[in-house]
């Protein structure tokens, strides 16, 4: 599986999920949400609410 950017955050998700992904190429992917919302605050409504399932 080969993902870049926002595909990388969807990659981490279908890594947790399935047994059948056996390596993973990701570029340019987030990695630590702490440090993205602490950096900017914004992307916490603007992206993460809306595209991490169950974020809240």
């Amino acid at each position: 599986m080969l993902d870049w950017s926002r595909g990388g955050m969807m990659t981490y998700l279908a890594l947790q999920k399935s047994i059948l992904i056996t390596t993973a190429v990701i570029g340019n992917g987030l990695t630590d949400l702490f440090s993205l919302i602490k950096d900017r605050p914004e992307m916490e409504t603007n992206m993460c609410a809306k595209l991490i399932p169950d974020y809240k």
